[in-house]
């Protein structure tokens, strides 16, 4: 069971943060935290800021026009400093996000960067699979690595979104079949999936219902499930719960981490307040 103390919230630039995925990378005396974060910024569309930690910094949208285009993005992750980037050429540590194509369907899909400040990007073939790919979670200590992602399709004229987990070379992805407490399945448009470098544990975000209904589930919550190495729940065990001391009908969103696992970063609208991002320290 993991438990955490009472969150603190962390101020930064933009409005309705969320997706707060964090890293160590040098900084001016010694290590430093980098986080990365989606919000809307100005009058304009959703796209990634960044900020620094110890203490942190307010943040600020991500200057490059390569990672912040005309176009929404969302979903950020930046690799560890040592980490392989996934696309051949690319510096270690790199970012991948997501972004809302201009098009008549406007298809999302992950892209690579080369660093945060970027001079190019790609798109993540790995991941950009049968349809519109989004919200990716890399177990980046695994060789080869292995992603979890939403995958959006069309069946039969029906729009669906799962969470799906492949390897980079493996020819299609499989599905993520999730139980929550209560019974009633993880599902919605976005879980905003996050795991643990080793790929044993997900983080993410799911409708739910205190009284069972599945019908009703409405408020987003935060889990965590352990995983095996197939990246599919172990025995179909239920998920957990992240931060139940929070009261029931305030959303909690988008967690993850911190790298030495003793910190949880979310987004959460706490007693009616705006969306904010917090840090919680694992007991």
């Amino acid at each position: 069971m993991l438990s955490f103390d009472m969150p603190m919230p962390i101020a930064v630039e933009g409005t309705s943060p969320s997706f707060p995925r964090v890293r160590v990378e040098p900084g001016a005396d010694g290590m430093d935290l980098r986080l990365v974060y989606a919000a809307r910024f100005g009058s304009g569309d959703t796209g990634i800021g960044t900020a620094t930690g110890r203490p942190w910094t307010a943040g600020a949208i991500v200057s490059s026009a390569i990672v912040n285009s005309a176009r929404p993005e969302s979903g950020p992750l930046l690799l560890p400093v040592d980490a392989l980037s996934p696309r051949d050429g690319f510096p270690d540590g790199s970012l991948l996000f997501d972004r809302l194509l201009a098009g008549p369907s406007s298809p999302r899909y992950v892209f690579i960067a080369d660093m945060v400040e970027a001079t190019d990007s790609a798109v993540v073939d790995a991941v950009n699979v049968d349809g519109e790919s989004y919200s990716v979670a890399v177990a980046h200590a695994l060789r080869p690595y292995r992603y979890w992602f939403m995958s959006e399709q069309q069946d039969d004229g029906e729009t669906t979104h799962r969470l799906v987990t492949k390897r980079a070379h493996d020819a299609a992805a499989q599905a993520l079949n999730i139980t929550l407490p209560g019974g009633c399945p993880a599902q919605g448009d976005d879980l905003a999936p996050w795991v643990t470098p080793d790929g044993r544990l997900l983080f993410f975000q799911a409708p739910y219902s205190t009284r069972g209904v599945c019908a009703d589930a409405t408020a987003l919550r935060s889990f965590y499930v352990e995983l095996g190495e197939d990246g599919l729940p172990v025995n179909d065990a239920p998920a957990t719960m992240l931060l139940s001391g929070v009261a029931p009908s305030d959303p909690v969103m988008t967690p993850s981490l911190s790298p030495d696992g003793c910190t949880l970063y979310f987004a959460a609208s706490i007693d009616s307040g705006p969306q904010s991002i917090y840090a919680a320290a694992r007991q």
